[in-house]
């Protein structure tokens, strides 16, 4: 029993956060509002793709920390940031290719350690090189 409230308690969290992240990036739109976007990795290239990530922030309070993924190039070549993690690293894609809008997820504070942007090719893939936080 107790398995299934820590099940729930997880899950009511995860959805505060994407609920809470969905607001701060609306409020964005208005930086007049008092919401506003502060980088903790600044843009890392690869030709004209890039990745970065950053906290978001609504009235002074942290929101969360998302690391961003943007395909700019119409060559056919899809794109991924590396995100490497206090437990790790994961890749997150720009799943719609070039077209406009980018690939994102959101982490707990402090969590995104450092990134690297990446073109998957015919052999090794093209990668920036990790730049850290």
């Amino acid at each position: 029993m107790d398995t299934d409230r820590r099940k729930i308690a997880t899950v009511a969290r995860r959805v505060g956060r994407v609920l809470a992240l969905a607001a701060a990036v609306a409020g964005l739109s208005t930086l007049a509002s008092g919401s506003a976007h502060a980088g903790i990795i600044p843009r890392v290239y690869q030709g004209d793709d890039f990745a970065q990530a950053y906290h978001i922030y609504s009235g002074g309070v942290f929101i969360a920390e998302v690391a961003e993924v943007c395909d700019r190039e119409a060559d056919g070549n899809g794109v991924y940031v590396r995100v490497w993690l206090s437990s790790g690293y994961e890749e997150i894609s720009d799943t719609n290719g070039s077209a406009s809008g980018c690939g994102s997820r959101v982490h707990d504070r402090n969590e995104v350690e450092g990134i690297e942007v990446c073109e998957r090719v015919t052999g090794p893939d093209w990668c920036s090189g990790r730049k850290n936080a």
